[in-house]
């Protein structure tokens, strides 16, 4: 069974007096221990869809089953708690809090979901050594390099160990050598942890890493190849 399925998933924005249709028809599965990328130009609903898989923004129509189950988009108290137990981001900009350390940055989560001090300690510990940065946990992001900014970003979305893993260009802002250490990273934890991954990117050194590929142009998805 896949984890998430879209069905028939349509979005749009009111741009002035008329609706734009960002989304069109989507159907799409995720499986844990699969990368599915997202390939497509800018403004092309790649987003938009990352958000509406991550529980952060909704469809007009149609249908998302999580684990087979509806998901009711107008219940956000559920949404929210889904969202916090179950679902790791990344983003491009990293969005490291710049006062906290890189260990309390991937504590953050654990502390939202109400973790015991002795858990969030143990796991933090263990995911920044899973991501080969624990000599860096008390540094601030400032003091970092592009490249341990993003694996710190990646320590804070897997350290609740999610089912599901969003990433929007997570390899954008980083030089050839370290996107590809980046991508073989979130592969290799993404099986371990058992976790589905989605990625966003204009970026083509991440499809060898991809289970299968979809593009999205205006708003429709076509693809799905492996």
């Amino acid at each position: 069974m896949s984890l998430i399925t879209l069905q028939q998933l349509h979005k749009s924005y009111r741009i002035g007096k008329q609706p734009q249709a960002v989304l069109t028809g989507i159907d799409l599965q995720l499986h844990q221990g699969e990368m599915t990328g997202l390939i497509g130009p800018s403004g092309s609903g790649k987003s938009t869809l990352l958000n509406i898989c991550g529980l952060i923004d909704r469809p007009d129509s149609g249908e998302m089953l999580w684990e087979g189950q509806p998901v009711d988009f107008s219940a956000k108290a559920k949404l929210t708690q889904l969202r916090r137990r179950s679902i790791g981001f990344v983003f491009q900009s990293f969005n490291l809090i710049p006062v906290m350390s890189a260990a309390d940055n991937v504590a953050y989560p654990l502390w939202l979901r109400g973790d015991s001090r002795s858990e969030i300690k143990k796991a933090v510990q263990t995911v920044l050594e899973e991501v080969e940065v624990a000599e860096f946990a008390n540094q601030l992001p400032d003091a970092l390099s592009g490249g341990q900014r993003q694996r710190v970003a990646i320590a804070r979305a897997l350290v609740k160990k999610p089912q599901l893993l969003v990433a929007d260009e997570p390899t954008a802002s980083l030089d050839e050598e370290t996107a590809l250490v980046v991508a073989d990273l979130m592969k290799k934890l993404g099986r371990e942890y058992g976790c589905a991954l989605v990625i966003a990117t204009h970026d083509d050194r991440l499809k060898p890493w991809c289970d299968s590929i979809y593009q999205l142009q205006q708003g429709v998805l076509q693809g799905g190849v492996q």
